[in-house]
């Protein structure tokens, strides 16, 4: 069954459905359920009800606000990061990074290479 709904109830659905943590499809069948007779719980799918703390737009507000950040805010990102992942063995001056890149034969085995990546850290 298709329903055709005006563009205003539309948008009243949605923001409905979204305060109870809901996408608009669950939150309608809930409502025709309802009228019905039939106890439905408000649950998504993915197991997510009204009474969590689920928030199903927090993914796209970390993209925005990773993607929006000034200049200023990515440099003080990065000197962060690099403050707080310091390496675990520092080089000597003297050795480049590139001299401790391991030579790949192409006969090891995968417990090899893992075991030569961890003396490596």
């Amino acid at each position: 069954m298709i329903v055709t709904l005006p563009a205003e109830v539309e948008k009243q659905l949605i923001a409905l459905a979204t305060q109870k943590g809901l996408d608009a499809d669950s939150y309608l069948l809930s409502l025709v359920q309802k009228e019905l007779g039939n106890s439905v719980a408000l649950d998504q799918p993915n197991g997510h009800g009204q009474d969590d703390d689920f928030d199903p737009e927090a993914g796209n507000r970390a993209v925005r606000l990773l993607t929006n950040r000034t200049p200023e805010q990515i440099k003080a990102a990065q000197e962060r990061a690099i403050r707080e992942f310091k390496p675990k063995r520092e080089l000597p001056a003297t050795v480049s990074p590139l001299e401790m890149l391991p030579v790949i034969r192409g006969n090891e085995t995968d417990e090899e290479v893992l075991l030569a990546l961890r003396d490596l850290s």
